[in-house]
């Protein structure tokens, strides 16, 4: 960070700060499809998904991912 973002950035942001006050955005509950509900039934109950089924992998998967970008620097 420590930089001032280039012109162009600034009036991107201001131009966004703008839309969202004079924009109003009903935001609420969104509706779900019976197909979707049923997909979701479906991924929920497969074994590797119920209480007491191995989820090492997931925390294998973190640590790779978090290795793999802590090497990520910046583009100048």
């Amino acid at each position: 960070m420590g930089r001032s973002p280039d012109p162009g950035v600034q009036e991107a942001l201001a131009v966004l700060a703008r839309i969202r006050r004079e924009v109003s955005l009903e935001t609420g509950p969104v509706p779900l499809g019976e197909a979707y509900l049923r997909l979701v039934e479906a991924v929920e109950a497969a074994p590797e998904n119920r209480n007491g089924a191995d989820k090492t992998w997931v925390e294998r998967a973190t640590e790779g991912y978090r290795a793999h970008y802590s090497k990520a620097r910046e583009a100048r």
